[in-house]
């Protein structure tokens, strides 16, 4: 609920609104999670000027290519902020405790964080 309280620009990869498409659809889900993605997908429709969605694209992971890190979902997220990084300051925001330390290869421990400490 407080993901547009800042004044800053936002950004969603399209692999994350894939993933939330899934979650709510998926049979193997609770529904408590498939109605946390409901609900966000909601608030994302509220506030459709409030964020920018990357289009992921395979050329994006480059980057990460080069590392020798797999690439799974979460690579492909944080390739688009890579990518949209050559543009703006990207602050990369996540709950997921992994991917935000691999992220602090690309971004620095200053630049990518938890939502919760952000």
């Amino acid at each position: 609920d407080t993901l547009f309280e800042t004044e800053d620009l936002i950004a969603i990869s399209s692999i994350t609104l894939e993933e939330l498409e899934n979650i709510k659809t998926s049979s193997n889900k609770d529904a408590d999670i498939k109605y946390s993605a409901r609900k966000l997908l909601h608030i994302l429709d509220d506030n459709t000027d409030n964020y920018e969605v990357v289009i992921f694209k395979d050329k994006y992971l480059k980057p990460i290519v080069k590392t020798g890190i797999s690439i799974n979902n979460d690579m492909k997220i944080l390739s688009c902020a890579i990518e949209l990084n050559k543009k703006y300051e990207v602050q990369f925001v996540t709950n997921d405790l992994a991917l935000k330390h691999i992220a602090n290869l690309f971004f620095g421990e200053d630049r990518s964080c938890e939502y919760s400490q952000c």
